[in-house]
């Protein structure tokens, strides 16, 4: 199913880890919040990508993965990530894929 998802992990209300995906958001958005509560800390973000992928949250051509500081993604896949992704980072409700930021599933974390 092509729904955009975003799920952003947060600690204390600010974003820590941003997980953007514009494909499967919905279904696999879903089953990686509830992996995400299970695990109970803070994964990293190469665990976080996985983690995403597993559960079918986007697919290597449509999922980012990101911190304050670095992006995981396929770059054979993505040639490049648009500047909205790293503008937007602070609000974890705001999908970067459009700008004018919805998708349609969308679920903070806090861990």
């Amino acid at each position: 199913m092509a729904t955009q998802g975003v799920v952003t992990i947060t600690r204390g209300s600010q974003s820590y880890i941003k997980l953007v995906a514009g494909k499967d958001g919905k279904i696999g958005g879903m089953n990686l919040g509830r992996r995400l509560k299970v695990i109970g800390r803070m994964p990293t973000l190469r665990e976080a990508y996985n983690l995403a992928i597993e559960c079918g949250f986007g697919t290597p051509q449509t999922l980012v993965v990101m911190n304050r500081h670095r992006m995981v993604y396929d770059d054979h896949a993505i040639s490049r990530v648009p500047r909205l992704y790293r503008a937007t980072f602070w609000c974890p409700t705001f999908n970067p894929r459009w700008k004018y930021g919805i998708a349609d599933y969308v679920k903070v974390i806090e861990l």
